[in-house]
């Protein structure tokens, strides 16, 4: 008991000495905006270290602010890339955010310890650092799951998309004339958010090919470059847009019809995964069921 009051103390000496410093250094004008309001309103732990994050972002030396922007993360732009950066985050805020997910992570930790640990005897030393790491890794966590689903996405809605260029640059229009015709068709996923994208670059005076290369930036998978690429080619060499999309469709049916069926093999991997817990009692009990009958037999006997 004297343990536990001892760190709840210092995780509340920790928090005071975190607020007073908050409230007395003088802030700049740097903010910390990891997403806008409609999506934090729809995830409360969001909003909570949004809240925390503007504080805290604020009250950090100008210098090292400054600092951290001018670094290079090459693998954290490719992961904000990727996944679509759904809090809406630079580089230097995406690692800010990543501390600070784990300050949380750490107490709770504690308080997550001092309240399981009558019932589960586990030490401290194993509870806190597991959930501290977890915090540490949610955004991250969080950001790999979002560019799998946008790869997936964009995987099964290409073929699709695809077909409909295809019928309307058969009748004779551009791929510009033809993209904004499929717009209102298709279905509202990622796939069209990037197509209205593309409109809109066109509309503010870009070319073609400098949205073409935007939305390349943007791909979560290698389909989506071939077929910006091949778009591309096609213009470049003023080749038949319809033969070059219609091989596209192909590869990239080929392509989500081998994902479906890898997804597919790994069900039964996953199935007896999950009914594993729940067999082995079952199993236990059918297997040693008969030796303890026969030895309570023999006792009673």
């Amino acid at each position: 008991m004297d343990t536990s009051i001892l760190v709840i103390s210092g995780l509340v000496s920790l928090l005071s000495v975190l607020i007073l410093y908050t409230l007395f250094v003088p802030k700049g004008n740097r903010t910390f905006n990891p997403n806008n309001e409609e999506q934090a309103a729809k995830k409360p732990m969001l909003r909570l270290m949004n809240v925390l994050g503007n504080d805290f972002y604020k009250a950090l030396p100008a210098g090292m602010v400054a600092n951290r922007r001018n670094r290079v993360h090459p693998q954290i732009e490719t992961l904000l890339i990727k996944s679509g950066n759904p809090w809406g985050l630079r580089p230097d805020e995406f690692i800010f955010m990543q501390y600070l997910s784990g300050i949380i992570g750490f107490v709770a930790g504690w308080f997550l310890w001092v309240a399981t640990a009558p019932f589960t005897g586990l030490a401290w030393w194993i509870v806190v650092p597991l959930v501290t790491l977890f915090g540490f890794f949610f955004p991250r966590i969080r950001y790999r799951d979002e560019a799998k689903r946008r790869d997936l996405e964009f995987k099964r809605e290409l073929p699709e998309a695809l077909d409909l260029l295809i019928i309307s640059l058969s009748g004779g229009r551009t791929f510009a004339q033809s993209l904004r015709e499929i717009i209102p068709t298709m279905e509202e996923s990622v796939l069209k958010e990037e197509f209205r994208t593309m409109v809109k670059g066109m509309d503010t005076g870009k070319t073609l090919d400098e949205v073409l290369d935007n939305f390349a930036t943007r791909a979560p998978n290698e389909s989506i470059i071939s077929f910006i690429r091949a778009i591309q080619s096609a213009v470049a060499v003023n080749s038949p847009m319809v033969e070059t999309l219609a091989n596209q469709v192909d590869a990239s049916r080929q392509e989500f019809f081998a994902l479906i069926h890898q997804k597919t093999g790994q069900l039964e991997s996953k199935i007896f995964i999950a009914l594993t817990p729940t067999l082995m009692p079952a199993l236990l009990i059918v297997v040693l069921a008969p030796s303890l009958f026969s030895m309570l037999g023999t006792l009673g006997s």
